[in-house]
């Protein structure tokens, strides 16, 4: 069973993210395997092992949760909430964090000040150990917030400079220097002649979930309900208007990395009228 949703909407999440002056990410490293299964259920979790032909098979348990299992997202995040209720009292902005800022091991957040960012990363820091969770990856839109932390733990390749490095945040092209938001459609690569198929694919692989280009999005989706009437099978080619819609959509697809809105969305000095 997977369990209950005990997390806020990914929507949420992102929503929130755009409200803080000084944004601030990071992930749980190896989380599942932070997490123990209680000695009652390793019998659920069996596997038949053997490291050559030669020996014979043997049934192993595991006693950490497993990526790749229905309950898995579910046990570990319950044990973020746990960790929250049992020791949170202690570190209130962590303890709000853990709560409504984490999508899984991915902790997305921020503060409206340096100072509050830099209170919040040490406070997590400080919570997340105690239940055994390591946070990594550190980004941040402001250098300062970061300050301390060795290489290993930052999440881009250079040190505390992220002026030209480009960071995803649960499906958001973030590029932290200039604190902006896009959306990159490099990895999109399609070759022969287009298909329902191949459509389907590319269109799948636009995820935007802040709708920064949903209009693309929309004229895409509202255009693959033409092909069931177009083609008959998943691999039929198009017939030639179709097909130069197609191409021609996806050929201006890189246009789309030219789009880049504030993360911020709010302003300290709003314009009177």
């Amino acid at each position: 069973m997977t369990g209950p949703v005990i997390q806020d909407p990914l929507f949420d999440l992102l929503l929130r993210f755009r409200m803080h002056s000084v944004a601030l990410v990071a992930d749980i490293e190896k989380m599942y395997l932070q997490v123990k299964v209680h000695h009652d259920d390793t019998s659920l979790l069996r596997i038949l092992w053997r490291f050559s032909l030669s020996e014979p098979i043997a049934t192993y348990e595991m006693s950490r949760v497993t990526f790749g299992l229905a309950p898995s997202s579910f046990l570990a995040t319950r044990c973020l909430q746990q960790l929250a209720h049992d020791e949170g009292d202690q570190y209130p902005r962590a303890n709000a964090a853990l709560v409504h800022d984490f999508y899984v091991d991915d902790f997305i957040g921020g503060a409206n000040s340096e100072e509050q960012a830099i209170l919040l990363r040490r406070e997590l820091d400080q919570l997340l150990p105690k239940g055994g969770f390591r946070l990594r990856k550190w980004v941040s839109s402001s250098e300062a917030v970061l300050a301390g932390l060795s290489a290993e733990d930052l999440g881009t390749t250079s040190t505390l400079s992220f002026d030209q490095e480009r960071v995803k945040t649960l499906g958001i092209n973030w590029q932290p220097g200039p604190d902006s938001l896009g959306i990159d459609v490099s990895g999109l690569a399609v070759s022969g002649q287009w298909t329902r198929r191949k459509i389907y694919s590319v269109v799948a692989q636009l995820f935007d979930p802040t709708g920064i280009t949903a209009p693309v999005i929309a004229w895409a989706k509202i255009r693959m309900q033409l092909l069931w009437v177009a083609t008959q099978g998943w691999d039929d080619p198009l017939p030639p208007d179709l097909d130069k819609q197609w191409a021609d959509f996806y050929q201006q697809l890189p246009l789309l990395s030219n789009i880049k809105i504030n993360r911020h969305a709010f302003t300290d000095k709003p314009a009177l009228t």
